[in-house]
């Protein structure tokens, strides 16, 4: 691949990425806000949970929030959409307790 190709094509992606994330601006409001209320108050661990590639995400996400001193762990237990939430605390205290 010629090097003027290379070069157009990561510029190709990252005005893509820019632009994601520039329409991020018009969705903060008072969710977001919320959010980081929540999490700041948190007295325990932050727990962030996904699968398959979110998960992975979410790995990062927890890195992210320890790196900055946000006790945080991610949930490795799949929990199904029919779970009921005292189900899921339970999952969640197991990891907890074991980790």
């Amino acid at each position: 691949m010629k090097s003027d190709l290379i070069i157009k094509r990561a510029a190709d992606v990252l005005r893509i990425e820019a632009n994601g994330l520039l329409a991020m601006i018009d969705r903060l409001d008072h969710n977001f806000v919320r959010a980081v209320e929540l999490m700041g108050a948190c007295r325990g661990k932050i727990v962030v949970t996904g699968l398959g590639k979110s998960g992975v995400i979410c790995q990062k996400i927890a890195a992210t929030l320890a790196s900055t001193g946000t006790p945080s762990l991610v949930s490795r237990v799949s929990i199904s959409i029919t779970s009921t939430p005292s189900e899921m605390a339970r999952s969640i205290a197991g990891m907890e307790f074991s980790g």
